[in-house]
């Protein structure tokens, strides 16, 4: 019946002059095909893909010749009304199964039918899956987005690299969406909070300078509450700007970009955001003059002073819930993925090392790699781009933020610059990487003033900075994986009493000299079997042999929690202590490292606590 309805709304439409232009070849051929695949569609709604890619590649090539554009009208007619009669495919299982299978796609699906109570809508992320419920491949995400629209979903963003879109969705469209067998994943938009609560003698960043080492012809890119880009601090060192914020005044989100959009790019795109409750607006400055500001040779400086920075507001204003005279905040997840993929199409441009991620959200006790957040956070660090994340403000010791626990992030914690203990407030875990002062840290902010603030926040743009220097120093060639194991090894090494775990405070004149200080001609050799002597009933000392053009070693450990070896630590020397192990069997392995490669890992070595 569909298909008798969609032939006749097409035949009745057809204008007098394309009857008259008698090219009914190509009209009957379209007509035949279109028809073919909406009653293969009615039969099998699963493969309504199959009817929207025959569409739009018919389409496509009719377009191409100006004479067949009535043949367009009318095809469109027949598509649209056959969809009309496609639904969005359903899981075909028991309740019981469908509703595990809604748990499986949408993590917090309770928390999301509860949002979309009384007819209201929700923002949520979605990525696409490889394969619907029968196996069928994927088609393109252009298509999805397509077909969603077509029923009537709202998609306000969507990242074809990464197979995510951004969607508006009621309480029914939810079900559809998971039940569709076109996602795997299903999750709110979420939202993170800034971490914000003399560091670079701490870290022995002035002898650095002193050296010749201050990070220039690099960039930082701050993605942040924007920078005030005419603050002295920053002498006009700016390289790019943009602004990604949400504005959707029916859910109370405003967007603080300069433009009053969703995305502007270009100067003053960039700036620090206005009209938001607190010290919100300050804190993208403040970080900005922790990585690289500069108030002369005889005033403070940041990490890395000769650096440009590349200021990315993702700040979105909102009334507070609890107080109506107030003004709130938050950032979300589709204005942080629009912010990667813009400096992935600028890194080479703006010679962009590292990003900066002064933010935070949850808690997680392990690596959180399947997270909407681990792709473009991946696709930058094969980019030769470190993201470096603070690791939250929770007071956790068996936990950090995300997204901190993305293993291809690096994670920051924060110390007291003055006795170099780890903060109380910073959260921690195994998976931490590394530690940086953040507590009461003198940096700029708005109005050309200097403030200190404190917090994880504070901390991460020390190794950002870092980062910008090391990459100055080394060259291109130096990957991020090798940098990192360099500031891993040759940093400090902090023991946390809450956890008892030995995690490394960034040195940077120790890092910088021995990247400079490496040279060798081929990768080293495979150390031996590592011995593994246990000392208490929570620590071992892991041990190895010396290999003669070693830079630096990693350790892995066995993880049982997701039965893979995962990275533990990295040293310059020959052995290392691993504290605050739990009762049984540890595995270690080691491997050696030069800036000319890695060796394969050895054989691994057990002791049982």
């Amino acid at each position: 019946m569909s298909v008798l309805l969609c032939n006749i709304c097409v035949l009745k439409s057809l204008p007098r002059f394309f009857l008259r232009s008698h090219n009914w070849s190509d009209f009957f051929a379209m007509f035949v095909v279109a028809n073919v695949v909406i009653i293969k569609s009615t039969i099998n709604p699963m493969d309504k893909n199959t009817l929207l890619i025959v569409v739009i590649k018919k389409e496509i090539k009719l377009k191409q010749r100006k004479n067949n554009r009535h043949i367009v009208k009318a095809l469109a007619l027949t598509v649209i009304s056959a969809l009309s009669s496609i639904s969005i495919p359903t899981y075909a299982g028991s309740n019981e199964v469908a509703a595990e299978h809604r748990l499986q796609v949408a993590k917090n699906y309770h928390q999301l039918k509860a949002k979309t109570i009384g007819g209201k809508k929700v923002s949520v992320i979605v990525k696409a899956s490889p394969q619907d419920f029968s196996g069928h491949a994927k088609v393109g995400l252009a298509v999805v987005k397509s077909s969603l629209q077509l029923q009537g979903v709202k998609v306000n963003r969507s990242f074809e690299k990464w197979g995510l879109m951004e969607l508006e969705v009621d309480s029914k469209t939810l079900d559809l969406l998971i039940d569709s067998g076109e996602f795997e994943m299903v999750k709110e938009n979420a939202g993170y909070k800034f971490q914000l609560l003399e560091s670079t003698q701490r870290i022995n960043a002035v002898a650095t300078h002193t050296n010749g080492h201050i990070g220039y012809g690099t960039s930082v890119a701050v993605i942040d509450s924007g920078v005030e880009t005419s603050h002295p601090f920053f002498g006009g060192r700016i390289a790019g700007e943009a602004c990604f914020s949400t504005h959707n005044p029916a859910q109370g989100d405003y967007s603080t970009c300069p433009n009053g959009g969703e995305a502007e790019v270009g100067t003053g795109a960039g700036s620090a955001c206005f009209g938001v409750y607190g010290s919100v607006c300050d804190h993208g400055t403040h970080v900005a003059g922790i990585v690289a500001g500069f108030a002369g040779d005889a005033g403070e400086r940041g990490v890395a002073p000769g650096a440009n920075i590349v200021p990315i507001n993702i700040v979105t204003r909102q009334l507070c819930p609890d107080e109506v005279n107030e003004i709130c905040y938050n950032v979300y997840e589709s204005d942080l993925i629009e912010a990667f993929n813009w400096v992935l199409d600028n890194a080479a441009a703006m010679d962009i090392a590292a990003v900066n991620l002064s933010l935070s959200s949850g808690s997680y006790a392990s690596v959180c790699d399947d997270h909407i957040l681990a792709a473009p956070i991946n696709d930058l660090r094969d980019a030769g781009i470190a993201v470096v994340v603070a690791s939250g403000n929770g007071a956790k010791s068996d936990a950090i933020g995300v997204p901190a626990c993305i293993s291809s992030a690096i994670s920051v914690g924060s110390t007291e610059d003055s006795s170099d203990a780890i903060s109380g407030f910073s959260n921690s875990a195994r998976m931490l990487d590394l530690l940086a002062p953040g507590s009461l840290i003198t940096s700029s902010i708005r109005n050309g003033q200097y403030a200190a603030n404190g917090g994880t926040s504070m901390a991460a743009p020390h190794v950002a900075g870092a980062f910008a220097v090391m990459r100055a120093a080394s060259g291109p060639e130096a990957g991020i994986d090798y940098l990192q194991q360099v500031v891993e090894a040759y940093g400090d090494q902090l023991l946390d009493f809450r956890n008892e775990l030995i995690k490394p405070r960034l040195d940077l004149l120790a890092s910088v000299n021995a990247v400079l200080n490496s040279s060798c001609s081929t990768a080293p050799i495979e150390p031996s079997p590592p011995t593994v002597t246990a000392t208490t009933d929570s620590s071992v000392l892991v041990s190895w042999n010396t290999v003669p053009t070693a830079d630096l070693y990693t350790i892995q450990m066995w993880d049982f929690d997701v039965s893979d070896w995962r990275d533990e630590a990295s040293t310059e020397f020959d052995a290392k202590p691993i504290t605050g192990l739990s009762t049984g069997p540890q595995y270690f392995r080691v491997r050696a490292v030069n800036s000319c490669g890695e060796s394969d890992y050895n054989l691994f070595g057990i002791a049982t606590l």
